[in-house]
């Protein structure tokens, strides 16, 4: 019988803003932009789909340019075993 469920909201148990950010930032890097603290903030809440749509639309970045940074980045991972992608 089931007696306890864990439930976590994203940051509840284990706060991953700090990793998140990171990974944003490493991101807007690669395409170029600088994103204020103030946009930022604003991502608070959103899906990561939401923020690189707004991201799209007020830097005018392709949807090409994201893919191609994002295949980069996880090749660069993956080189330096830090995932695997197989």
């Amino acid at each position: 019988m089931l007696q306890t469920v864990i439930f976590d909201m994203d940051g509840v148990i284990v706060d991953t803003e700090p990793v998140h950010n990171y990974a944003y930032y490493e991101h807007f890097k690669l395409l170029g932009i600088e994103v204020s603290a103030e946009m930022y903030a604003s991502f608070t809440g959103n899906s990561t789909k939401n923020v690189f749509q707004k991201i799209k639309d007020h830097f005018e970045v392709t949807e090409a340019q994201c893919q191609a940074e994002v295949e980069q980045f996880l090749s660069d991972l993956e080189k330096r075993k830090m995932v695997s992608l197989a």
